[in-house]
């Protein structure tokens, strides 16, 4: 009688804490065959980031369809392509039938390093609102519509508006003076834009040529498959920041140009990788190289 006693007590106490302990949140990254098993499942959501006319030619069953430029805004200060206010983003994420239990999946198109940043700054954004479970699909849409049994949607209907509510979390997102506390750590920084820009050799108008002191080369699309701009698996991309000299470890901070190449970075960083210290510069070369007060250089 006491060892049944005990065994159904030790029961209950297995069974609260199951209940008790949060669920591991989603994969950053799906397969194909992944999206094609979670068709029609309660509480996924697949956002479509192809713009309105890739939408309505085709798309993921169910999908949402969602514009970039939505995305970011010119920042109170005149920084273009910035990570919108909260309030702002809470009605544009609650009018795509999302809300803060919702599992979100984002659908790129598939075909380069470029179109797969689009997903990874929407991924970095929703992460920056306190979102737990988002999930990309690597390959893209084109690596699911290699499957002809994957079927696929058209036209261009919307979704039930939810009531999203964020939660922030700052602690992905980095400032200009963030970057000068690196500069002045000798912390890791990471470059995503290209040799020439690196070099001072390719900048923005009214921009002043160079890199942030102490950055290491790291263009996004060195990161992805050349052919369609899947990213290959954690051991692979680790070799590639060791080859890069970039530590997966400790504080980070990434920029390109607009913070849309470097949210690649930091999603193979922060997501793939595990460092939770890494964080992504929003406002990137479009605020820096304006500001004489923040220094350049010309690495060789």
């Amino acid at each position: 009688m006491v060892n049944r006693f005990k065994l159904l007590t030790a029961g209950v106490v297995l069974g609260l804490l199951v209940l008790i302990r949060p669920l591991a949140a989603a994969e950053p990254l799906v397969d194909a065959d992944w999206v094609k098993a979670h068709l029609n499942k309660p509480g996924i959501v697949f956002l479509d980031l192809q713009g309105e006319k890739g939408f309505v030619r085709a798309h993921v069953p169910g999908a949402a369809g969602t514009d970039y430029g939505q995305w970011r805004k010119t920042s109170a200060e005149g920084v273009p392509a910035q990570l919108p206010g909260t309030a702002y983003l809470e009605k544009l994420i609650g009018s795509l039938g999302i809300d803060a239990d919702t599992h979100v999946v984002l659908t790129p198109v598939g075909q380069s390093a470029s179109d797969l940043s689009v997903a990874t700054r929407i991924y970095w954004s929703f992460k920056a609102m306190g979102h737990r479970d988002i999930s990309i699909l690597n390959g893209g849409l084109i690596d699911y519509a290699l499957n002809k049994r994957y079927p696929l949607a058209n036209g261009n209907e919307r979704p039930a508006a939810k009531t999203y509510k964020a939660k922030p979390d700052p602690s992905v997102i980095a400032g200009a003076k963030d970057v000068l506390a690196a500069i002045e750590a000798g912390s890791s920084i990471v470059d995503a834009r290209s040799p020439k820009e690196y070099s001072g050799k390719l900048f923005g108008r009214g921009e002043r040529p160079g890199a942030v002191p102490g950055a290491k080369l790291m263009p996004h699309y060195t990161l992805t498959s050349p052919k369609s701009g899947a990213l290959p698996d954690r051991g692979a991309l680790k070799a590639l920041f060791e080859k890069a000299g970039i530590p997966t470890t400790g504080p980070q901070i990434a920029y390109c140009h607009t913070g849309n190449r470097a949210s690649l970075n930091w999603f193979v960083a922060h997501e793939l990788l595990g460092n939770t210290e890494a964080r992504l510069y929003d406002g990137s070369m479009v605020e820096w190289a304006r500001n004489k007060a923040y220094p350049l250089v010309l690495p060789k």
